[in-house]
């Protein structure tokens, strides 16, 4: 999931948009679609990230974060809501904290099957839910005016397995409202090594 959100600040919603690549490692989607995923190479997805958050001026915030990615017959969709608290610790350094619930719906499709060649494929769709958990904790740090960067970690449990995710992120101001984002996120799992890259548009309010 994305972390532009924590870029909050007091009285700073924001709404973004970023483009997905999500690369899962070999044996990784067992953790998330468990006996129906038989491919055990990995595997590349690529989609979209959009979401928003509203900060109040008491610096608590409420982010609400979806994204899909999808690669020929795979398909992940992540839902995400949280809600937490930023911390300023002096002029250029801040701390957020948040909890949450994360759900995770990935769909497989089957190969082709058809009884006749003329006939069309028939495909057969399996899927997995799963709703759990998270915990959520950054810092914040304003380089410059305009450059901030946030190291961050994030905690969640899906599907009876425990999610670790690390990430980085960066955020350069283009105008009063506009900021272009980067994010780079590792999941690890039992089986799962998930690399995600995101980079968009924040645009506050």
């Amino acid at each position: 999931m994305s972390s532009t959100h924590a870029f909050a600040s007091p009285g700073q919603s924001n709404i973004y948009l970023n483009t997905v690549q999500n690369r899962v490692s070999h044996d990784g989607f067992q953790d998330y679609f468990g006996p129906i995923y038989n491919n055990q190479g990995s595997k590349k997805l690529y989609g979209l990230n959009i979401g928003g958050t509203y900060v109040s001026q008491s610096n608590v915030y409420l982010n609400l974060d979806y994204e899909w990615t999808t690669r020929g017959s795979t398909t992940q969709e992540l839902f995400q809501w949280t809600a937490g608290i930023i911390y300023s610790l002096n002029d250029e350094t801040s701390l957020s904290m948040g909890a949450g619930l994360r759900r995770s719906e990935n769909k497989r499709r089957s190969s082709c099957r058809k009884d006749k060649p003329i006939e069309q494929c028939q495909y057969e769709y399996q899927t997995t839910k799963g709703t759990g958990p998270v915990i959520e904790t950054g810092v914040i740090w304003s380089v410059a005016n305009n450059l901030s960067f946030k190291p961050n970690y994030a905690y969640s449990r899906l599907f009876d397995k425990r999610f670790h995710t690390f990430g980085i992120s960066g955020e350069y101001q283009l105008f009063s409202k506009l900021a272009v984002t980067i994010d780079y996120d590792h999941t690890a799992s039992s089986n799962l090594s998930q690399n995600i890259i995101n980079w968009g548009f924040t645009y506050y309010l």
